[in-house]
């Protein structure tokens, strides 16, 4: 305790706060004188390292700090790398140099960007404190230092061996320095961009090839060493707009040199542009942009122009050679009857060319995606919404494609086949927005001939059943009528159905005789072809697609015949007639004195063939009557979408 008397009555007493107080205030006072002392050095330093030197120089006094550690952040690696090191022995220093964020003190320090103090008591039983523990140290503070945006830039740390732990005030002081030691390191980072910056400019310009030039309007102009390389001019030739004009193409002459005179106008473009050809001395033609900017007096009167000029000879090429590709690729378009598209998903739009506004119906250059949406058939609406998902949300870059059907304003349904291939830019990535690139192609005919060729398969599948079908019937009724020559007689009708066969794939479906037709269909009824049934009609011939579906629907009559109707007894009777009547075809199957006939249950595949698929093929209307008395079919249609132009008449008329 520290006493006083006073001068009144003489008695003594306390001025141990007061001592304090004074003694507090003195030290705030030093601190304070310190941090100005800090600033200013800091503000000098030049590197890292003499920041994390000065600063320390600073602080070890006041803290009786002995150890110091500056660790910088390495952004590739994110591990801190010592750049500033005091009181650590050789034998640790190897372990001190690098340390993963999280790793002893400091390391913590970073990973939480957040002050890490620890006392005698703390440091003895952390296990994060080992390093320095090592180093006998029993009191320690280490401070993130942050940039102005909050990154992580390093950390700065002391430790003291004879204090058993730092006050509030000392921690809070610590803090303040290593502030502003976070911001002499953030202006250390900026002036050495700054300077990586600026060389990375000269070295681009020099890359680029860039060369300059200054004219001033009393008339004085100079060329740089390298726009004199570009215009061919050697280095000792005085530089003027007369030598200027010489070497550019006569083409292009009259352009620059009203360009010259505009710059020289108070109302011309501050900032210009142009491009122009040069002959070189060798006969040799170079592209050339200059792009150029106007000073002007406080009247606005132009007084200088400085520009820069660089060959865009290549560029130049590659322009032409694009053009060339884009007519390649409108070539190739063409010949494949493909149309091509683009979806800007940022609008919501969709853009094509003429055969993409040809397939779709549309007129205007751009359509909403909802409008497109409403040219889909509704059962592939679904469908393209669900594709336009994969269109926004692509991660790769591979094409994609799907069909759908399109109605047009007539009312017509079309097939159409889209291929598209999504693209990203960087900005759109971040959105989850893809730009969309496709072809379209209008694919209807495939899809009918596919579907042809799929019907076509079940009923080659069908028929094929109906042949053993067939031909164990032959094989019954050949050996119940006529056992004695079975082997014969069987043999005969199974070339008969052979020939049948061999006379549709002979024909190529192209031009067959209907009396051909209609005898290759009943081949194995042959002997009861002018008895039992009766074939008459005029020649006449049938075109590829009435022919496979008029030969078809005769098959499906003849089989139906022989296993249920006229020809499944030795009584029934067949009567085909066909003929044309001015611009109408008819054909007629009748069936009589044969077993009594009942409408069947449910249509199969055989009365499909016999009416839609013959109506769909000759647009004609098919009448199938599944009457008591026998099953009669009639067939009326078009002649000429039915009969091959040049090998028909109609009745009473010459070809």
């Amino acid at each position: 305790m520290i006493t006083s008397v006073h001068e009144d009555n003489r008695l003594p007493f306390d001025i141990s706060e007061r001592r304090r107080a004074e003694n507090g205030l003195r030290g705030y006072i030093e601190r304070q004188a310190m941090l100005l002392e800090v600033t200013s050095d800091l503000i000098r330093a030049s590197e890292p390292s003499e920041l994390g030197r000065k600063t320390f120089e600073h602080v070890c006094a006041a803290l009786g700090a002995v150890v110091c550690t500056n660790y910088r952040l390495d952004p590739v690696a994110h591990r801190l790398r010592l750049v500033f090191v005091r009181g650590i022995p050789p034998e640790y220093l190897e372990a001190a140099r690098s340390l993963e964020l999280g790793q002893e003190y400091c390391g913590t320090a970073a990973a939480s960007l957040q002050p890490l103090v620890a006392d005698k008591q703390q440091i003895a039983c952390d296990p994060n404190g080992g390093l320095v523990r090592e180093l006998g140290a029993t009191a320690y503070a280490c401070y993130p230092l942050k940039a102005s945006d909050g990154r992580l830039l390093g950390t700065f740390a002391v430790a003291s061996a004879t204090r058993e732990s730092f006050t509030d005030d000392e921690v809070a002081w610590l803090g303040t320095i290593t502030n502003f030691l976070a911001q002499a390191w953030e202006r250390l980072e900026a002036e050495q961009d700054l300077r990586v910056s600026e060389e990375r400019l000269r070295l681009s310009q020099e890359a680029a090839g860039l060369g300059h030039w200054d004219f001033d309007f009393a008339g004085t102009l100079v060329w740089s060493a390298q726009t004199r390389k570009l215009l061919g001019v050697e280095p000792t030739t005085p530089a003027s707009k007369e030598l200027l004009l010489s070497l550019v193409h006569p083409e292009d002459r009259a352009r620059l040199e009203e360009h010259i005179a505009r710059s020289g106008r108070p109302d011309c473009d501050r900032g210009r542009h142009l491009e122009f050809r040069i002959v070189m001395q060798d006969g040799a033609l170079r592209w050339l942009e200059d792009q150029s900017r106007v000073e002007t007096d406080a009247t606005g009167m132009p007084v200088r122009a400085v520009g820069i000029v660089r060959d865009v000879t290549e560029h130049k090429f590659a322009e032409h050679d694009l053009r060339a590709s884009k007519d390649r690729l409108q070539l190739c378009l063409d010949a494949a009857q493909l149309g091509w598209w683009q979806y800007y998903p940022r609008r919501r739009v969709i853009s094509g060319d003429a055969r993409f506004n040809e397939i779709f119906d549309v007129i205007a250059e751009e359509a909403p995606i909802e409008e497109i949406k409403k040219l889909v058939h509704p059962d592939d609406v679904e469908r393209l919404w669900a594709d336009r998902e994969v269109w926004l949300n692509s991660v790769d870059r591979k094409p994609h494609a799907d069909e759908y059907r399109v109605r047009r304003r007539d009312g017509a349904v079309r097939w159409v086949e889209a291929h598209w291939l999504a693209y990203f830019e960087d900005a759109s990535r971040e959105r989850g927005l893809a730009d969309v690139v496709g072809t379209v192609q209008d694919i209807t005919e495939r899809k009918e001939r596919q579907e042809r060729e799929h019907l076509l398969m079940r009923e080659i599948n069908h028929r094929a059943k109906n042949m053993l079908s067939v031909v164990g019937a032959i094989a019954h009724q050949t050996a119940t009528k006529a056992p004695e020559d079975f082997i014969e007689r069987f043999s005969e009708r199974i070339q008969a159905l052979s020939a049948n066969q061999d006379l549709l794939v002979r024909n190529e479906w192209k031009g067959v005789e209907i009396e051909d037709l209609v005898r290759a269909q009943l081949a194995h009824f042959a002997d009861l072809v002018g008895s039992r049934v009766a074939v008459r009609g005029p020649k006449l011939y049938l075109n590829a697609a009435s022919a496979q579906a008029v030969g078809l629907a005769l098959h499906e009559l003849a089989t139906n015949a022989g296993k249920y109707g006229a020809l499944s007894t030795d009584t029934g009777r067949v009567d085909i007639r066909w003929g044309t009547n001015g611009d109408i075809f008819t054909m007629g199957w009748t069936e009589r004195e044969g077993p009594p006939v009942t409408a069947p249950k449910r249509r199969g595949f055989g009365t499909i063939v016999m009416e839609a698929m013959t109506e769909r093929s000759v647009g004609g209307k098919v009448d199938l009557d599944f009457a008591s008395s026998g099953l009669s079919w009639r067939l009326v249609c078009p002649a000429v979408d039915a009969m091959e132009p040049a090998n028909y008449q109609v009745e009473g008329k010459p070809n």
